[in-house]
Formats: structure tokens, sequence, C-alpha cells
């Protein structure tokens, strides 16, 4: 059975669940809620008292990061995913692929994700670890599409290896830092401005590390910015500040003004100069400056709690870099972010 830490029973994916499974089959039932469909097998009997596998994971938003630990070696087959998963070797041994193709050694440090279309197929050793994070893959989508590089529901991943060592060991510190903030006691993560900003930062990061037809799609060319009337625009500026304390971005904006993502980047380009996503920041920073002025500082004193920081206001307005957003502040507003707060 899969359960957490205290043996009541939970689903796999919880915010800060630690789940365990003491047998095979409860095995399978966690990769299926972390992963897909699975197929689990032992390498040895089924007779043990030491847990099969067992999983600690948080969530936020779209995101999912678990650390998973494999009791005694197996050999799963894992089917084909809606979302986008990557996993990371942390220690012990492990061999993977593609189903179809030859078990290829997976180096400490390595990162893989799944061809779209295809499950993957793992042999671990005892004891093995594994770093594992999960993006919606409407996100990369998304990405993809606010990037110009169109592709649309048609997007697919083309290998489990990144591109390059450079951009294995990029990814590898993104899934690291994405770890640590969803799993920190307080974490900014928690808002969900920062949880999406930084979900949309993981989807473009990955159509630059691993192989998609994505970085392919880039000769069609762009359709008109004449396209997009005046009304339509409006429509996209009052969904932008009606919805800026929200997670939305580009695509948002694109839909509630009924055209496509690339047609809206042309269109604030050619009429207003600028484009939707500093637009989007532009409302923020001012959303954030009223707050700061309406706010008391926070005080140091036990004995007088309350008040706001500069960094609560900056990660509920979707700054994820308390340094980003005092540089932008600055440029918006000609002083430094903590000087309005203090008034």
């Amino acid at each position: 059975m899969a359960s957490t830490t205290d043996g009541a029973s939970a689903p796999a994916g919880v915010a800060g669940a630690a789940l365990v499974a003491q047998d095979a089959a409860a095995a399978e039932d966690l990769m299926r809620g972390v992963y897909a469909e699975a197929v689990y097998r032992l390498h040895r009997p089924d007779e043990t008292d030491d847990p099969h596998l067992s999983l600690e994971g948080a969530v936020a938003g779209g995101l999912h990061s678990a650390r998973l630990r494999c009791g005694p070696a197996a050999d799963v087959d894992v089917g084909p995913s809606g979302d986008v998963i990557t996993s990371m070797l942390l220690s012990g041994s492990l061999t993977a692929a593609t189903p179809g193709q030859e078990l290829r050694p997976v180096r400490p440090g390595e990162v893989l994700t799944c061809v779209t279309g295809s499950g993957l197929r793992a042999v671990y050793g005892a004891g093995t670890t594994l770093g594992m994070l999960r993006l919606p893959r409407q996100a990369v989508v998304a990405a993809a599409e606010a990037a110009g590089l169109a592709g649309g529901a048609a997007l697919r991943v083309l290998s489990t290896q990144p591109l390059d060592d450079a951009a294995g060991r990029y990814w590898r510190q993104l899934m690291a830092f994405t770890h640590r903030q969803l799993t920190a006691p307080g974490s900014p993560m928690g808002h969900p401005l920062f949880a999406d900003h930084w979900q949309q930062s993981l989807a473009a990061a990955f159509l630059r590390v691993f192989p998609t037809t994505a970085l392919a799609s880039g000769a069609d060319g762009p359709p008109s910015a004449g396209a997009v009337g005046p009304a339509t625009l409006r429509r996209a500026l009052a969904h932008a500040e009606a919805h800026a304390h929200e997670p939305i971005g580009v695509a948002d904006l694109a839909a509630a003004a009924g055209v496509g993502v690339r047609a809206l980047q042309l269109a604030f380009t050619a009429h207003l100069g600028t484009t939707p996503t500093a637009h989007l920041r532009d409302i923020r920073l001012r959303r954030a400056h009223a707050e700061l002025r309406a706010s008391v500082p926070a005080c140091p004193s036990v004995d007088a709690p309350g008040g706001t920081t500069v960094a609560a206001v900056a990660a509920r307005w979707g700054f994820t870099s308390p340094s980003a957003f005092a540089t932008a502040y600055r440029r918006a507003h000609g002083c430094a972010p903590s000087d309005t707060l203090r008034g």
C-alpha cells in the first residue's frame, strides 16, 4: 500500500507528501501517480520489510517535483504521459531507453525525458534515488507559441537526452532549484503568480534544453499585425488590467482577444511599441508601487509584529528575483522599492 509516513493513505502528488509503497503493486500505483501507467517488476522475491519505493514530493500550481528512492532492484516500464516529465539520477545505478531501443547506462547527475507518445523502460539498482520534475504539456506548448516557435498541439519531444552536456547541466540546476523552492517552508513559490512565472520560465527553458519539433518551426511566415484591430487589442488590454493579479500570460491575453499569440505579439509591437509580456510586467509594477505606498514596513521587533517587506510584495506580483524586481522598479519609478515602502 502507498501511505504517508504516519500510515494514512494518500494520493501520489499531494503537496509535501511522503509516500511509501510496501509492495510491488503499490509501487506501480505510486509510479502511476508520478509518471503514467507503469509495470513494476522486482529483481528479487517480494519478501522484504523494506519499502519497495518511496517518494517525497511537492506541488505548486502545475509544477510537481519529487524525490524517488527505489528499495529492491527493479525493472519498470512507464507508459506515455500527457505532461512533460524529466528525471535525474541522484545516486545508484540506472539504465534506460525508449521502448524498443537498447538500454543505455545513465550517469549520476544526468537528466532525461520521455519522447512524445512513448514511455520509458528503466532498470534500477537497489537503493537508487531519482529526482523528478513534471510540467504541464500546455505550459510548454504556450512557451513555444509565445516565442514564435509555433507547433501548437503538434509540439513533440524528439529525444530522451538534452541537446548537449551544457544544456543538461543547466536543466539539472533548474531541477535542483525548483525542488528546493517547492519544499522550503515559507517559500514564495506558494504565491500563485510566482509559481506560474517560474513554470513559464521552466517551460521556455525546456524548449532550449531538449530536442523538440519547435526548434525547426521558426520557418513559418508570421501572421500579419494588421489582422488585429483596435477593438481586439482593447480586449487584450482590458483583460490584462482586470487579471494582472492572477497567473496569466501572453496565451491568456490572446485567448481573451480571440487571436493567436503571434498575431497579438505583432499587434502590441506595431501599435503600442511594446510586447504583451512587458505590458503585463508594467501593470504589475504599478500595482506593486501602489501596494508599497499603502503599506507599513515590517518591524524586526517582536513587540511590533505586522507590516510588509519588499520581497513579499515582489513575490505577490510575480517577480521571482528580488534584485530583478528592484532593477525594474527603479527603471519604472525612479527610486528603489524600499524607498517607497519607507515613505
